[in-house]
């Protein structure tokens, strides 16, 4: 298996329904108590497709990048329209309010991007790998440094050519895809005879 560094169709995405899925056990007892056990720390995305009457050119493209991930075995990129970018968004392309990745200690020059998510006092930190190219900005105590650091998109580290001074928060705003898979080794369409058809998909996003 791979990661195809290619990304899914977003005219397709952005029809799909989905979102953010954990998995919890509810152990419930006779007097009505309960007890939950959360099994994932992180959530876990999921998106599924239910297309009638596409075109036979769209089918044909959908087609193509199924068959050339090789149906579940290769990962991709994948735009999740509800949630793909960090920093509140204020119009296309413009961002504020950077979200924190890292503090400096004097010597580490390397850090993971991360997105974060508060309500009502409580944090999860989301590590973010998939980097949208040409999108990312990266602040330190506020101010954007414009220069001095790289970012691999593939992994969503950002490498800076010097360590950042011992306490120095650091922040970015940008955009960033999901790390997914097909759920199925099987494409379900339909030819409707008309030169068109349906289709019925299902995406996953892939955890690293």
């Amino acid at each position: 298996m791979a990661f195809h560094d290619v990304r899914f169709p977003t005219d397709v995405s952005r029809g799909m329904r989905g979102g953010p899925k954990f998995m919890t056990t509810v152990v419930g007892s006779e007097t009505g108590w309960e007890q939950r056990i959360g099994h994932w720390i992180d959530a876990r995305r999921e998106w599924s497709l239910s297309a009638p009457s596409w075109s036979a050119e769209r089918l044909a493209a959908l087609l193509a990048f199924f068959v050339a991930r090789q149906g579940r075995l290769h990962s991709f990129r994948f735009k999740d329209w509800t949630d793909y970018y960090a920093g509140r968004r204020l119009a296309p392309a413009v961002y504020d309010t950077p979200v924190q990745f890292g503090t400096g200690n004097g010597t580490a020059t390397q850090f993971q991007l991360a997105k974060r998510y508060s309500s009502g006092g409580h944090t999860l930190v989301r590590q973010v790998t998939k980097i949208v190219a040409g999108t990312v900005k990266v602040f330190a105590d506020g101010v954007e440094q414009t220069s001095g650091w790289t970012v691999a998109a593939a992994t969503g580290v950002v490498t800076f050519g010097a360590a950042p001074s011992l306490g120095a928060s650091l922040a970015w705003t940008g955009e960033f895809d999901c790390h997914a898979r097909f759920d199925s080794d099987f494409f379900e369409f339909t030819d409707d005879g008309v030169f068109s058809g349906s289709a019925v998909l299902r995406v996953v996003e892939v955890r690293g």
